[in-house]
């Protein structure tokens, strides 16, 4: 049997594995530049995203993980990380973007101003 500090340090492992987990299948996501559309939806669907269009014509792609890859009707794409709580349940990470290797954008400055051409990432499908 654990004692308390043991669980502690058990869950924290567990979560800090879950986190490389998902930085890892970003990462394996790829940079879509340059790829057809029936491309990005052959390699996105490859990786576990289920896709669905949009009402404004975007396709959705949703991962597992409930991350996902917005491909917007001219070609851009959007990434949004997987979502985080914080202990009060609140989604901690809500209206963040990934760059096209994963990396979480920062997208508003100190003073919580949206910071210009953040929302997506540089990547644009060849149309």
């Amino acid at each position: 049997m654990l004692n308390f500090n043991q669980e502690w340090l058990v869950r924290k492992l567990a979560c800090r594995v879950r986190e490389l987990e998902e930085m890892e299948l970003h990462l394996k996501r790829g940079d879509l530049t340059g790829m057809t559309r029936q491309e990005v939806d052959d390699f996105l669907r490859g990786q576990g995203a289920e896709a669905k269009i949009t009402r404004d014509g975007y396709i959705q792609y949703k991962f597992l993980d409930k991350s996902t890859v917005m491909i917007r009707p001219n070609g851009e794409a959007i990434r949004t990380p997987a979502p985080k709580y914080g202990s009060d349940g609140r989604n901690i990470n809500k209206g963040l973007r990934l760059d096209r290797d994963g990396s979480l954008l920062r997208t508003r400055d100190e003073f919580g101003n949206f910071i210009p051409d953040t929302h997506n990432t540089g990547e644009k499908l060849n149309e």
